[in-house]
């Protein structure tokens, strides 16, 4: 985010959670993507024993590094169920998470599309997750954006099956 601020990219793809935009930004055109279901993963062994309060507190859990959407969700669960949790790891690529829960390491909050090649690790039937959203950041300079970027960013939102627009917001 701070290179698309200063002009040495032009496109960024950023994940937030939840009701958490980017700030708005007269040189920044900012577009939602698409939003994607968190999951609590575990071991196969624990996955389905996970469902309660104290079920989650007494795990040691996988968190994203501060700032990160997933951490963000992990901490509105503990919050609204009342827990502290346990970190075990601080991680942020998806397959080392994975693997590290496949590995009985503890259990993580992850986004949907981190379970693609997720053998060995159940989702948990925890409800009430939330959504991390992901958000097109655009540069903008006095005279618009980029053609260029402008057909990278309808080609992305044309994959998601979204209408793309000339007018960014």
């Amino acid at each position: 985010l701070p290179a698309l601020g200063a002009g040495r990219v032009d496109l960024v793809i950023d994940d937030r959670d939840e009701g958490s935009p980017p700030a708005p930004s007269p040189t920044i055109a900012t577009r939602l993507l698409r939003r994607e279901p968190y999951f609590v993963v575990a071991s196969a062994a624990l996955a389905h024993g996970l469902r309660t309060r104290r079920d989650l507190a007494a795990q040691r859990w996988i968190d994203g590094p501060d700032g990160s959407a997933c951490g963000a969700a992990l901490r509105r669960l503990a919050t609204r169920m009342r827990f502290e949790p346990q970190v075990a790891h601080v991680c942020l690529e998806f397959p080392s998470i994975i693997s590290l829960v496949r590995a009985g390491e503890g259990i993580a909050i992850v986004p949907a599309p981190a379970l693609t090649d997720a053998t060995a690790v159940e989702t948990c039937p925890i409800t009430g997750l939330g959504m991390r959203d992901l958000y097109l950041l655009q540069r903008t300079t006095a005279r618009g954006t980029s053609p260029a970027v402008d057909a990278v960013v309808d080609a992305l939102l044309a994959i998601q099956g979204r209408p793309a627009t000339s007018a960014r917001s």
